[in-house]
């Protein structure tokens, strides 16, 4: 399956039938979505392979949700704490 982001909406595509495809408000699509980071829009999102995670970023922050949609608790957190960890 493939998300891709615009604005506040996100579009699944799934990877075996390329014509069927379903649009959802960003904050519709993910279960525990922070309040805090309201309309849903996103800066950038990283696909992490070994964790089988999605990292959404926004301003000095950042989520780490599962590939089907669902926040992890204790998000959003500083980028300055995901860099210390590395």
């Amino acid at each position: 399956t493939t998300i891709l982001f615009k604005d506040d909406e996100c579009i699944t595509i799934s990877k075996n039938k390329r014509d069927n495809y379903t649009t959802a408000k960003i904050v519709d699509f993910f279960l525990n979505w922070p309040f805090q980071w309201s309309d849903g829009q996103i800066e950038a999102a990283h696909y992490n392979k070994l964790e089988n995670k999605i990292y959404l970023f926004r301003g000095k922050e950042y989520i780490k949700t599962s590939v089907d949609g669902i926040v992890e608790e204790g998000y959003p957190k500083k980028i300055q704490s995901l860099l210390s960890d590395l």
